[in-house]
């Protein structure tokens, strides 16, 4: 594809309509997403819907309180109370890798060994 360089008095009308494209953008993103600091929190019923959805299995709240205690689910706690986020949920699952596990490394010669004994 050919592009052909803009004249030197075209670049004003070129920003002009950049800018205008750019904040068309930046409307469309902030009328889908809701901002972090008005999301509302999830109770631990309302986080196994919402991972139950997203996993396409039940998660039981028991099973939420479990990946708290082992850190899995970002989470906040007013009093004896658990909250969540969603969009905290979602990153962390963005973000999460799965380490595989190396496969054990054997000795043949100690194989060897032990079965000849």
């Amino acid at each position: 594809m050919e592009t052909k360089k803009p004249s030197f008095e075209q670049l004003p009308e070129l920003v002009q309509a950049l800018g205008e494209r750019i904040g068309a953008l930046e409307e469309r993103i902030c009328s889908t997403h809701m901002p972090a600091e008005e999301e509302l929190p999830m109770s631990v019923e309302a986080c196994a819907e919402f991972l139950s959805n997203i996993e396409g299995k039940t998660v039981r709240p028991p099973a939420i309180y479990n990946r708290v205690a082992c850190h899995k689910l970002p989470f906040r706690k007013n009093g004896s109370k658990l909250y969540f986020y969603r969009s905290e949920i979602l990153l962390a699952i963005k973000n999460s890798t799965a380490i595989p596990t190396p496969p054990a490394i054997v000795d043949q010669d100690e194989t060897r060994k032990a079965i000849a004994i």
